[in-house]
């Protein structure tokens, strides 16, 4: 990251150890584990950055081929 980036994260205020967290208090990035009824369980990531980029790509009626998304346009950016 760049320095003033780094800076900028320093600065903000916290409400625990993360940075970036959901309007529910959760972790923007967090892993989900569920067992089902035979006892299997499973994990699903969840990340609420993606989530929300999404969502006001939809609001603003913008369409995009499956798979892009905010971390795409991070990935053109650099």
């Amino acid at each position: 990251m760049w320095p003033e980036t780094i800076e900028a994260l320093r600065l903000l205020p916290r409400r625990g150890e993360l940075v970036f967290y959901t309007k529910g208090v959760k972790p923007s990035v967090r892993v989900n584990r569920t067992i089902d009824d035979d006892g299997v369980v499973h994990y699903s990531r969840c990340e609420g950055v993606g989530k929300r980029f999404s969502s006001l790509l939809k609001k603003a009626g913008i369409e995009t081929e499956p798979g892009m998304g905010f971390y795409t346009l991070v990935l053109y950016h650099n």
